[in-house]
């Protein structure tokens, strides 16, 4: 177990090389807790002298280059979670940097959008047979692992060209050794509707963003805030208490061409939180932490690390309550 330091506590914010001091959210964060005395360091984890072990909490950020090499990350998060407290915890992150996630919750329930996997070890897979079989016309193809839009891709049955174009992408994903996901393209992304992305800190919901479809021609040409609205907030409550308590998490939500809300994606990693439209919302975060500080300089801890690592968590008190609002309405439906 690692030496306590009652007296001076420390956090890492992790990003990566490419954005180290490039992302508003790192900046307003390390700003916010240094405004309440809290020493933070901006810090990319491959820095190989970076003394990780003598950080008390190690926050994931801006990691966004992560399935460039996930096996590396996820090793790395693995010796962090031995010396320190990662948030979000480790068993989270190893499930949440695979999209393969989204089967799981569509087994629990959960409305997802409808996806055919390909996996680089099955046979090459055509296409246009997969879109027929599903009746898709227009579909969105990219790797199971990603971020930033990386290997997105949009294709439609309309022109030959369009359709070559996606099986030439298909067969690069996978000789790259990338599982690949091929869903259904819902025009509402480009519309008024489009994608919405709801922030949670410690379980409670803060805001929400309509996020820029980069896909195809939007109405809108950059982000911005938008009411909360009921669906929206009862299926991220749904999603959320299906989870462990988290320090953070974005729910990515999309409607399909009925109008029913579906899960996009839920970005439990290294989300981008949309702190620029709601400074309350990164307040709260620096609440939270410093609780987690408190706890950590009071706990007694004879038993060992893992009663360390529970009792940061458990500081998370408020996802509590989103987890019994997400089990009744679940109950109700």
């Amino acid at each position: 177990m690692r030496e306590r330091r009652l007296s001076h506590q420390r956090i890492a914010l992790v990003t990566s090389n490419r954005h180290y001091y490039q992302v508003g959210d790192d900046l307003a964060l390390l700003h916010a807790l240094d405004h309440v005395g809290i020493e933070a360091d901006l810090v990319p984890w491959t820095d190989p002298s970076f003394d990780w072990e003598g950080c008390d909490l190690v926050v994931l950020r801006s990691t966004w280059d992560y399935y460039q090499q996930r096996t590396a990350f996820i090793r790395w998060a693995r010796h962090v979670a031995q010396c320190s407290v990662l948030l979000n915890p480790l068993p989270i992150v190893e499930w949440n940097t695979n999209k393969r996630y989204l089967h799981d919750l569509s087994l629990q329930g959960i409305p997802t959008i409808p996806t055919h996997w390909i996996t680089p070890k099955q046979p090459q897979s055509d296409l246009r047979d997969v879109l027929a079989q599903r009746g898709w016309q227009q579909a969105v193809l990219k790797p199971a692992i990603a971020a930033e839009s990386f290997g997105l891709s949009l294709v439609s049955t309309d022109t030959k060209e369009s359709m070559q174009a996606g099986q030439t992408h298909l067969a690069q994903m996978r000789a790259r050794g990338y599982p690949v996901m091929i869903q259904p393209f819902y025009p509402s992304v480009a519309q008024e509707s489009g994608e919405h992305s709801l922030i949670a800190i410690a379980g409670q919901i803060t805001h929400a963003v309509r996020r820029v479809c980069t896909l195809v021609p939007d109405i809108l040409t950059q982000e911005r805030c938008v009411p909360l609205e009921e669906d929206e907030v009862c299926l991220a409550r749904a999603v959320l208490s299906r989870l462990p308590p988290l320090l953070y998490a974005r729910v990515d939500l999309i409607r399909d061409e009925t109008g029913h809300v579906r899960l996009s994606e839920l970005e439990l990693t290294e989300p981008r939180l949309f702190f620029a439209f709601n400074v309350k919302a990164c307040e709260y975060l620096v609440t939270m932490l410093a609780e987690m500080l408190r706890t950590l300089g009071e706990e007694d801890l004879e038993d060992g690390e893992d009663d360390e690592r529970t009792a940061v968590i458990t500081a998370l008190f408020p996802a509590r309550q989103v987890d019994q609002q997400g089990k009744a309405q679940a109950n109700k439906s």
